[in-house]
């Protein structure tokens, strides 16, 4: 669990920065919990990572932190990013 995590770049984001592995950070694009901005939100958070090249942000429309209705989408997206680590 992160607990450092924070909309403004300068922020404490040092468990952030200790995350070694990459993977695929995930938001709805109705987000609350983002301070109103989902997808700079997640970039900014992408950016703290040790690489942060190899991560890919996938944002679900019309959907917040629950994926309500999204279900279908979200899934589908996790499958992509599974096969795509696979490749690489």
């Amino acid at each position: 669990m992160l607990d450092n995590v924070h909309p403004e770049p300068d922020g404490d984001f040092s468990q952030v920065s200790r995350i070694g592995i990459p993977g695929g950070l995930l938001i709805g694009s109705l987000d609350v919990f983002a301070g109103g901005e989902p997808v700079s939100f997640l970039r900014n958070l992408a950016a703290h990572f040790p690489d942060p090249a190899r991560n890919r942000l996938v944002v679900i429309p019309g959907t917040g932190h629950t994926y309500q209705g999204k279900a279908r989408d979200t899934a589908r997206e996790i499958a992509e990013l599974v096969g795509r680590w696979n490749e690489e």
